[in-house]
């Protein structure tokens, strides 16, 4: 990968943040040449295909995956976040931002104006009756 021009020579695979999720493992992983969210299903999982795609309900909503397999590791399921990587400085700038990408989809979305229940039928016209 090092001779492609997608290569950041400023950044090393990581992995950061992994943890349970779904009976797996959900992370981000980091390399010169893209960020990924990663899941790796547990035992139990029924794994997508290859090339399949999969959409998982984080606190933040729900995110889009796609099914591979890795030789050494098994099925996986990836969501790309940053591909490819130029405008990362350094490890440390990339691995701050996947930080808080994780934070953010652990946190659930904030209604800034939620919206009132609507009235009920008999709340209307309850309101039209004498007391």
């Amino acid at each position: 990968m090092k001779d492609l021009p997608i290569f950041n020579p400023a950044l090393t695979v990581e992995t950061v943040g992994f943890r349970a999720f779904e009976g797996g493992l959900l992370g981000i992983v980091i390399t010169p040449w893209f960020m990924n969210l990663d899941l790796l299903p547990g035992p139990s999982a029924t794994p997508t295909a290859p090339g399949e795609k999969r959409t998982h309900l984080l606190p933040a909503g729900p995110c889009e995956f796609i099914g591979a397999r890795l030789e050494g590791v098994g099925p996986i399921e990836s969501c790309s976040l940053f591909s490819p990587m130029p405008q990362f400085e350094s490890a440390l700038q990339a691995r701050a931002v996947a930080e808080e990408a994780l934070a953010l989809l652990w946190t659930p979305p904030v209604q800034e104006n939620p919206q009132p229940s609507l009235p009920t039928r008999r709340d209307l016209f309850g309101r039209l009756l004498p007391r």
